[in-house]
């Protein structure tokens, strides 16, 4: 098991799998941001009952554990690494950023009337 940290930047869609046994998984996949010398991203895998992990947010600082595996393409014969959550801490929640106020449009369109 690999032990990683840092801020996760990404979520990505939950994808539903259906195998030909029958059997059913969900599986999803977060962009993690590490920070350090030769700072770098990685995309992680979280399966079935992981996907519901409260703390699986853009802008949490967590450390992860997962497994790392390779599987082969049978298409090309490339090999392809692959990160699968095992579990997950969280570090620093995210603080949410401060609403810009937006301009209000003064200028008056074709049909308003002025209100005077």
């Amino acid at each position: 098991m690999v032990t990683l940290t840092g801020k996760i930047t990404d979520l990505f869609p939950e994808r539903s799998i259906d195998y030909k046994s029958g059997e059913k998984s969900s599986k999803m996949e977060f962009l993690l941001s590490m920070e350090g010398k030769f700072p770098t991203n990685v995309v992680v895998e979280v399966w079935n009952d992981k996907i519901k992990n409260p703390n699986l947010a853009v802008g949490n600082e967590v450390e992860i554990g997962c497994y790392l595996g390779a599987r082969k393409f049978e298409g090309t014969g490339r090999w392809f690494n692959n990160l699968k959550l095992h579990d997950l801490r969280l570090l620093k929640k995210a603080t949410a950023e401060p609403v810009k106020e937006q301009p209000t449009n003064t200028t008056p369109t074709e049909g308003d009337e002025p209100p005077f």
